[in-house]
């Protein structure tokens, strides 16, 4: 299988696999990021995760259990209680729309430049007419293989019985709705395995398809690798 193997092809194609992977990671905590912004908290981007807060909330909420604290505990002070509550609950309800906005930009990204690629089907005739727009149309698509790839992570994860620090975004989502964990993760995960099914079969050239592949798997992994374990913490902590 080693000589089906377009050696300049499988280079240049797994270096963009991991730049991909990078970039896909990024945009997905710009999702975050975004999201958090427009819901009016201080937020910021990291390697592989954003932090957002809300300092007025926040401030508020400390001064109310600074001063009245003692009253709320033992005297049950219906009025600051119902502030902290409200607090509390719009919180919560960010939360989850910050936790949204993740997979709604990776998804949503990957559905547009699909959609694109599938009208424009027809200019797809082999690899040599691919013009730099449509490559990336492609790997844009392939936004959908997170979904896919993190659901076979947590899958291992689970299997092993790895305590995780981090549930995810789709699990959190699940948790959220009260619905089982896998539920988001397997139906997503599905949709990015069509995905790439329908891109190897309709957009790759058959003695092209095993290279495009194998550089997939190659590349995701060093990409993984490269930006989360070295780069990432360093650049973005």
């Amino acid at each position: 299988m080693i000589k089906n193997i377009h050696k300049k092809t499988f280079f240049r194609l797994t270096l963009t696999f991991i730049l991909f992977t990078i970039v896909g990671t990024l945009t997905h905590e710009c999702g975050h990021f975004v999201t958090a912004k427009y819901l009016g908290y201080s937020a910021s981007i990291h390697y592989k995760y954003t932090l957002w807060n809300n300092p007025v909330e926040d401030s508020l909420v400390e001064d109310i259990y600074n001063k009245f604290g003692y009253e709320m505990r033992n005297s049950n002070s219906s009025l600051n209680n119902k502030i902290v509550n409200e607090i509390e609950t719009k919180t919560a309800k960010d939360t989850y729309r910050i936790t949204l906005g993740g997979p709604i930009q990776t998804m949503f990204t990957g559905t547009l430049a699909f959609l694109i690629l599938s009208w424009r089907t027809k200019y797809f005739k082999n690899i040599q007419s691919h013009s730099i727009l449509q490559w990336l149309l492609i790997f844009f698509s392939l936004f959908w293989l997170r979904q896919t790839a993190n659901f076979i992570l947590w899958i291992a994860m689970v299997l092993a019985k790895v305590k995780q620090k981090n549930i995810g975004d789709e699990i959190f989502l699940a948790q959220h709705f009260h619905l089982p964990n896998w539920f988001f993760s397997i139906i997503t995960a599905i949709i990015g395995i069509m995905v790439l099914a329908k891109i190897i079969s309709t957009f790759i050239p058959l003695r092209f398809r095993f290279t495009f592949i194998a550089a997939g798997f190659a590349g995701g992994t060093a990409g993984y690798i490269l930006w989360f374990k070295i780069l990432g913490p360093f650049v973005i902590p």
